[in-house]
């Protein structure tokens, strides 16, 4: 982790266990588990704990289905950029009818959806969009500064 290395024995003596064919399935399965599950655990633990201390006496567990406290904490996959573009506002030089404000609409808009998230992962930090959609963010594309060199911010 972070230029650590650590050793998770997936099953004992696995280091003297070479992985076949016949094993590569089971082998991935556990590793898998280490990396997403165990490797973890302690985060998760803390992350439950706190979340529980929260929902547990609060109306959270009655008022919605998991996949809709799902969606309140992480976000909606749905992207929807001709309705950020709709609220989008402009500043320091750059309007909705300037050149490069059509080109980037124009480039997302052709944009697959995993490069539409990329895109909203580097400007917001979450490559999803809030639970009200995207018609609900706060979105501004400002000029950097003078100079005709640099890309909006």
């Amino acid at each position: 982790l972070f230029g650590e290395t650590i050793t998770c024995d997936l099953v004992e003596g696995g280091d003297k266990i070479p992985v076949t064919s016949k094993n590569k399935h089971d082998f991935v399965a556990k590793y898998v588990n280490c990396v997403l599950n165990t490797s973890v655990s302690k985060q998760f633990d803390q992350f439950k704990k706190g979340f529980d201390m929260v929902a547990s006496h609060s109306p959270l567990k009655s008022w919605f289905r998991p996949e809709e406290l799902e969606k309140l904490i992480v976000g909606t996959p749905e992207l929807d950029f001709r309705a950020l573009q709709s609220v989008a506002r402009y500043d320091n030089g750059y309007s909705a009818d300037s050149d490069v404000v059509k080109w980037f609409w124009e480039i997302t808009h052709a944009m697959t959806e995993e490069d539409k998230s990329k895109l909203l992962a580097f400007s917001t930090g979450c490559g999803r969009a809030p639970v009200g959609g995207m018609s609900e963010m706060n979105f501004i594309v400002v000029k950097n500064g003078g100079d005709c060199e640099r890309l909006p911010t």
